[in-house]
């Protein structure tokens, strides 16, 4: 059980529980804060990341987390609804015109609820998952780096982002870039838009690839707790909740697990399947891909719409549905976790340029300077403007 003597401030991150202790990764992204009024220029497909992503950014952690109530009587859940979703619309900003609501709650062990959220805004809505205490004095965002909020105090203004320190990147001839995500983050969906234009700009003058986070893994320690849906849960139900076990692998079982997964629903992890395989048989169709599916697929029906997505770009909807559920495809993504492991990669989006992790923002505008700024010498498109189908804002809103 975790200590309850000591308590975080509001908005101060926590430590994980022991049993889901691993270890820390990324260091690079400690960095990454929003201002309230950043949060409110973010397109509508962050609006969720703005929860999820900015209030569980890495950071540095106290010595305890009060997740389990000391006394003090459950609330009545309408109440509790009405609660949460009055203090979150407060986190956001009530000037930004977001519509916050709690469509239900249910017992996530004997200490949390499982809250479920819609955040709607300009018409587009998003959902997304809190804990709270049974006493509902409490929220808990984040899954491997906590924050806590207290519910029955003001909610804390966010701190103004810092001016990241520059990087110097190595320099080849033809960069390496990897993008490192989870294929229903918020964040990451916005990084590979942001990345895509770019991606187009420099064309064969780079290496770029998408890369899924993950974990895949035979370790079922750290397959366990990798996803919102395993908090306060045992190893055997936290592998139910965030990971779909394939038997047989090379003689081994190998549980692919996804951030965003959940028992029941399972679908970032055959998505980033998919991807994958996407990417191995149609390269040059993978970008338009995860554009098209971007934006029209994540929160809706995603086993229909994916095979829609591809068919309009004529990629052949039953290779990839076999690979994706074969060995193949598992052992692209076991790839995939063990290289976001070699660089200590927990936040997505995530950029490496040549071997090193660039942590200034995501916007096509960033990622053309930084992967230009890696090349022996810049081909003439550095010289161009990059366009974008997304915001050429930088974001800074991650998950992890």
């Amino acid at each position: 059980m975790l200590e309850a003597d000591k308590e975080p401030k509001a908005g101060e991150k926590a430590e994980k529980p022991a049993a889901e202790e691993k270890k820390e990764k990324n260091p690079s992204s400690k960095s990454q804060l929003l201002s309230g009024k950043a949060i409110a220029l973010l397109i509508i497909s962050l609006i969720v990341g703005a929860l999820i992503g900015y209030f569980s950014t890495p950071g540095n952690s106290t010595n305890c987390i009060p997740l389990f109530a000391a006394g003090g009587n459950e609330p009545d859940t309408t109440a509790l609804k009405l609660k949460l979703a009055d203090y979150v619309t407060e986190l956001l900003g009530k000037e930004e015109g977001y519509n916050v609501q709690v469509t239900s709650i249910e017992p996530a062990n004997n200490s949390l609820y499982l809250a479920n959220f819609t955040v709607e805004k300009d018409g587009q809505d998003q959902q997304t998952q809190v804990y709270v205490t049974r006493d509902g004095s409490t929220m808990v965002l984040g899954q491997r780096n906590l924050t806590v909020f207290f519910l029955d105090e003001p909610a804390p203004v966010p701190e103004p982002a810092p001016v990241p320190e520059p990087v110097e990147l190595t320099k080849s001839d033809k960069p390496t870039v990897r993008l490192f995500v989870w294929s229903f983050c918020p964040g990451g969906t916005h990084g590979e838009n942001a990345l895509k234009p770019v991606v187009e700009l420099l064309g064969d003058k780079i290496d770029a690839k998408v890369v899924f986070i993950g974990p895949v893994t035979t370790n079922k320690a750290d397959a366990a707790y990798s996803c919102f849906a395993s908090r306060g849960k045992s190893v055997e139900e936290g592998l139910e909740e965030c990971c779909v076990a394939y038997e047989n692998i090379d003689g081994e079982t190998v549980y692919s697990c996804a951030l965003h997964n959940r028992k029941g629903n399972m679908h970032e992890s055959y998505e980033s399947a998919r991807q994958a395989c996407i990417n191995k048989y149609n390269p040059e169709k993978f970008w338009d891909y995860l554009e098209a599916f971007n934006a029209n697929c994540i929160g809706g029906d995603v086993d229909s719409c994916w095979q829609e997505q591809a068919n309009k770009l004529m990629i052949d909807v039953a290779q990839i549905s076999e690979c994706a559920i074969s060995a193949e495809g598992i052992k692209l993504l076991m790839e995939d976790s063990d290289l976001s492991d070699q660089y200590n990669i927990s936040v997505s989006p995530s950029l490496v340029v040549n071997g090193t992790v660039y942590d200034a923002g995501a916007s096509p505008t960033v990622y053309k300077e930084a992967i230009c700024s890696a090349f022996n010498t810049p081909p003439e498109e550095c010289g161009q403007d990059v366009s974008a189908a997304t915001s050429s804002r930088s974001s800074s809103v991650t998950c992890g």
